[in-house]
């Protein structure tokens, strides 16, 4: 008996906030979906045309919708790798906040995690690489 009163509390949460984010959809527009925070995620971030020796290039998908209607967006970037670091690390908070709302949406939490520490190991291996040939040129 317990059981179904946690199932029905926690489905009766669900249902009411996708009821409020509804509302706040129709009443605010298409902002509501996260467009301004992801322009935001891009504030300070040089992106370059293409990567030169020591600079990266990163994919990162991100997600927001409103449980039925979803929408993705790759992020396939070259960056500083300074650069690609902070802009991950919005990303993946953009994530976080949008993309319960995606269908499927308890799921893009731990896609986001992992492609988030993918990307940022590549990130740090990649740098680790270059100090290393930097340090045995030094030789």
């Amino acid at each position: 008996m317990p059981v179904v009163c946690v199932a029905s509390l926690t489905l009766f949460f669900f249902v009411l906030l996708g009821l409020f984010k509804l509302a706040r959809l129709i009443t605010l527009g298409t902002d509501s979906l996260g467009i301004q925070s992801l322009k935001k995620a891009y504030q300070g971030i040089t992106i370059l045309q293409t990567p030169a020796a020591g600079e990266c290039v990163i994919t990162f998908r991100t997600y927001t919708g409103l449980l039925v209607i979803g929408a993705h967006q790759t992020h396939h970037l070259a960056l500083t790798t300074a650069d690609a670091l902070v802009l991950l690390k919005r990303l993946h908070c953009f994530n976080l906040k949008y993309g319960w709302f995606y269908p499927g949406g308890l799921f893009i939490p731990l896609v986001s995690c992992l492609c988030y520490f993918s990307q940022t190991r590549k990130i740090r291996s990649k740098v680790a690489a270059s100090l290393q040939d930097a340090s045995h040129k030094g030789l």
